[in-house]
């Protein structure tokens, strides 16, 4: 795969959100990260109205042909909505390894837990940030051929629900960096479980 990452910025993506992305996931994997826009009515196509959630394997393919725009490499779309996949109630990501793209869904990474989707009680940004980058890494992982870790701690672990993202790290297992590393990735040590802080 390309040197290079895109972050595909969907509109109502906070800039905070974006700084805090390039800089993690630029020092996470040693390679150059740029951002570019997306407008937020070319997701209209993707929008179930009768669910109001965005069908995520729509949005995954609109992020991987942009990505084929934007001269390869690999694409992560961010999207600042919710989104599901068929058979789940919903999905905080999406990736997949062939289209070189994933994208991450925002909307539900900043809800308590126990109040209705959207009813206003939002956690801290530390931990709001914290969340968007656990699903960035975990779904580059995916990008890179790495599935589901049964380490729960592993930042690859499979999330049912915030609460699991919250449980898990933002690193990876010694085992998922390592399969990681013989796919030729340049991961940092930071973002390895045991690795130096």
């Amino acid at each position: 795969m390309g040197e290079e990452l895109t972050i595909v910025a969907f509109e109502g993506v906070e800039g905070e959100v974006l700084k805090h992305l390039v800089t993690c996931l630029r020092e996470a994997f040693s390679m150059p990260v740029r951002v570019v826009s997306a407008r937020g009515d070319s997701l209209r196509d993707c929008m179930n109205v009768s669910r109001g959630q965005l069908r995520a394997a729509c949005v995954l393919k609109l992020v991987a042909g942009l990505r084929d725009v934007t001269a390869g490499g690999i694409a992560l779309g961010v999207v600042p909505h919710d989104a599901y996949v068929e058979g789940l109630n919903f999905v905080l990501g999406l990736a997949s390894q062939y289209q070189a793209a994933a994208v991450i869904f925002l909307e539900r990474l900043k809800d308590r837990y126990g109040l209705p989707r959207g009813a206003g009680g939002y956690v801290s940004t530390e931990v709001y940030l914290s969340r968007v980058l656990k699903e960035a890494l975990h779904e580059l992982g995916h990008v890179y051929g790495l599935e589901h870790c049964p380490n729960p701690r592993c930042v690859m672990r499979f999330s049912n629900s915030v609460a699991d993202t919250d449980f898990k790290e933002c690193r990876y297992c010694q085992s998922c960096a390592a399969r990681l590393r013989a796919a030729g990735v340049k991961l940092s040590e930071k973002y390895v479980m045991g690795g130096e802080a």
